[in-house]
């Protein structure tokens, strides 16, 4: 019995630790007026009730969420760089009769190849004010 309580415990640590953390920061805020969550680019709905979290909290209770503007935007970018480098031997003047060299020297040479790569760094963006309850 203590064998399976045991192996019980473990699998639930186990499931408990690859659970989904929600993410959703505070790009911009302004107290009890507004602000700008960001989430990133490809959210899940856990992350968007974290973000509606947040922004109900900068509010208050007396004040409402009005969401402004909802989108994705860069806001960086990655760049990568690959090179590859090789010497070998460069023939100069003279010529090859079958495999036999005839005059001519041979000089070392490099051949370089680069290639670079870059990305934009993207973001999605929830732009909220707070806006009261009552009717003007």
């Amino acid at each position: 019995m203590k064998n399976l309580s045991a192996a019980a415990l473990c699998l639930a640590l186990i499931l408990n630790g690859c659970a989904y953390v929600p993410y959703a920061r505070e790009s911009k805020k302004k107290p009890r007026e507004g602000g700008v969550i960001s989430l990133k680019s490809d959210h899940r709905p856990e992350d968007q009730q974290k973000a509606q979290a947040m922004m109900a909290a900068n509010c208050g209770n007396d004040r409402m969420v009005k969401i402004l503007e909802e989108g994705e935007v860069v806001v960086g970018e990655r760049s990568n760089t690959n090179s590859n480098s090789s010497n070998r031997m460069q023939d100069s003047g003279g010529f090859r009769l079958g495999g036999l060299r005839i005059g001519g020297s041979q000089q070392p040479g490099m051949n370089t190849n680069s290639v670079s790569q870059t990305e934009q760094i993207r973001e999605w963006q929830i732009a909220y004010t707070c806006e009261s309850m009552r009717k003007k």
